[in-house]
């Protein structure tokens, strides 16, 4: 699972950075970009954004 996320992450960020850095045709769309991190979010189990969001609270709370 994670060479899949870390996989799906360096396509994102290849694809921003010749967003901002390339002045010629993209070949990706931002519908594109939504797609992978809605592909991405949906990879996670429920528990552990569950415990993401427990451990964000606590951190909140200090």
């Amino acid at each position: 699972m994670g060479f899949t996320f870390e996989s799906l992450s360096k396509i994102l960020q290849t694809a921003l950075l010749t967003e901002i850095f390339s002045k010629e045709s993209i070949e990706h769309s931002k519908w594109d970009i939504f797609n992978l991190l809605k592909l991405i979010h949906s990879l996670i189990p429920r528990a552990e954004l569950d415990l993401l969001d427990q451990l964000k609270r606590r951190i909140e709370d200090q």
